[in-house]
């Protein structure tokens, strides 16, 4: 049976009357935008249910502009009275949530989740269905696949929000499939402006973010095991920014420590080379591990992810290396 199938069943079983819709904090276009199309499909599917929409610690910039650019919808920052079902949004770890992580994995309302990367255990273990792929670009994929089994009509601002989503987490189509390309036609097709949404997540880069790189770059550590150049740095904010700057500047595979004490924050990103010659999945092989190393979760995909905890910054690098070095060869080509 189809994740829309499923997912579909579940809540007809559940027959929720008010649902909270979570995006992760900080809410990038694909997890708010994801969100907006859903609160969308869910309201033509059950007439008579009232759906949140809940971004804890509020949207990032890109999600504030798209914002602008389609119907109103009131966006909390908590979720206020009782709801009957929860739904993760494009967030696959309780603490991808913020504030709201512990209510979340200790309540008993029923929890749902849609999202793009692996599934973690302690979040498959408190759901009751996990609506997961890691074979498409983006959670804003998953979702217009829901509308166009569904044979549902979808509005242009959801067109807009589905299709800013899909561009921003395919990096412009640099993590794409066939069926990436077959759902921006269904958008576009549906009111989905192509030039508005490039528009909407090409910001220039601000001047926090550029000298967050450069000292980054400044700070950069080289590590080559056989052919591949391995590079770490640290930076207190911007640190999957800066894990792409030092692949541009030649890193097959780059790690960048971020946030400031407790607040432990770790974002990889690989060339496409580095995962098809030695297998090496960043979610699966690196941040997983990492993610319990460092007292939280981590995940992702196989050539981006990132993982949060609380502990043993100053041991990253060297567990880490550790693990590349148990699971790649060391080619001396």
């Amino acid at each position: 049976m189809s994740l829309c199938k499923n997912f579909i069943e579940i809540l007809n079983s559940l027959s929720p009357k008010r649902v909270a819709l979570l995006c992760h904090r900080n809410a990038d276009p694909d997890s708010f935008g994801s969100a907006y199309a859903l609160r969308e499909l869910l309201t033509k599917v059950y007439a008579d249910i009232d759906v949140l929409i809940v971004a804890p610690e509020g949207l990032n910039s890109s999600s504030r502009r798209l914002l602008k650019h389609i119907d109103s919808v009131n966006v909390l920052e908590n979720i206020e009275g009782n709801v009957d079902v929860l739904i993760m949004v494009d967030a696959i770890s309780f603490i991808q949530l913020g504030y709201l992580s512990d209510f979340v994995k200790s309540s008993s309302i029923p929890l749902m989740v849609i999202d793009h990367h692996e599934p973690l255990k302690e979040t498959i273990e408190r759901a009751l269905y996990v609506a997961s792929n890691t074979n498409v670009s983006s959670t804003a994929e998953i979702v217009t696949h829901f509308f166009k089994e569904l044979h549902l009509n979808i509005s242009k601002s959801s067109a807009l929000a589905l299709l800013t989503a899909i561009l921003s987490d395919s990096k412009r189509f640099l993590i794409a499939s066939i069926e990436t390309f077959k759902n921006v036609c269904f958008l576009m097709e549906n009111g989905g402006d192509y030039g508005l949404a490039l528009s909407i997540i090409s910001e220039p880069m601000d001047i926090s973010e550029r000298i967050a790189r450069l000292k980054g770059a400044q700070r950069l550590k080289l590590f080559r095991w056989g052919k591949w150049l391995i590079v770490f740095s640290n930076v207190s904010s911007f640190e999957a920014s800066l894990a792409r700057a030092l692949i541009d500047l030649g890193g097959d595979l780059a790690i960048v420590v971020g946030g400031e004490g407790d607040d432990v924050r770790v974002s990889a990103r690989s060339t496409e080379a580095f995962y098809k010659e030695t297998g090496f999945h960043l979610g699966r092989d690196l941040m997983i591990p990492l993610g319990e190393f460092i007292g939280g979760t981590g995940g992702g995909h196989s050539t981006a992810a990132g993982a949060n905890g609380c502990r043993n910054r100053n041991s990253i690098d060297d567990f880490c290396i550790k693990l590349i070095s148990s699971k790649i060869t060391k080619d001396k080509s």
